[in-house]
């Protein structure tokens, strides 16, 4: 299997591994993330399980935030083999979120832990969240795929704070910038 790069979007600021449901780290919490029923799954399965994506606009994307959320988002890079692609029968926004899951069986096949990496926060998610919405809806014409294009990454206090860039258009840095579907919510 094809190990792939992904985020994971959390409210959790010190996370250190994806485990399964039943390593007894699991109980551990904020060290040890474990598949479970998201609270707002937006009439998606019961299955348990750590929703990822490629990038982390992807992941703000598929993310319910509450507009009276207050708090920040840590944001977590991953590496695994095997995650499972949520198709647009079992995920409504999969196609642009290109949401996959980790699940017990994903955590088995990748050694019984998957590492993460915490690579920032975003400081104001409902904010970032309607900015971002605002952005693949036309505001902002095209970007590419880099999350160092899409995102203004600033280091506040050694922890890097990420937040939506708005241009007309971002420069591309190759000839084949990625073009954002329109989403309809």
């Amino acid at each position: 299997m094809r190990i792939a790069t992904f985020y994971h979007l959390s409210e959790s600021g010190v996370g250190l591994a994806i485990v399964r449901t039943t390593d007894k780290r699991a109980g551990e919490p904020n060290k040890y993330f474990s598949p479970r029923t998201p609270r707002s799954r937006a009439g998606e399965p019961s299955d348990k399980r750590i929703c990822v994506a490629p990038t982390v606009h992807q992941c703000l994307g598929a993310t319910p935030i509450s507009s009276n959320f207050e708090g920040s988002l840590s944001i977590y890079k991953l590496q695994c083999a095997g995650a499972i692609a949520a198709g647009t029968s079992v995920v409504e926004d999969a196609l642009h979120s290109a949401e996959h899951w980790i699940t017990d069986e994903i955590i088995a096949a990748n050694g019984g832990k998957i590492p993460l990496s915490r690579v920032g926060v975003i400081p104001e998610p409902n904010v970032m969240q309607h900015l971002l919405y605002a952005w693949v809806s036309g505001e902002v014409i095209r970007v590419s795929d880099d999350d160092f294009e899409a995102w203004d990454i600033k280091t506040e206090d050694n922890v890097p704070q990420w937040s939506v860039r708005i241009h007309p258009s971002l420069p591309s840095t190759d000839d084949e910038p990625l073009e954002l579907p329109k989403w309809e919510w």
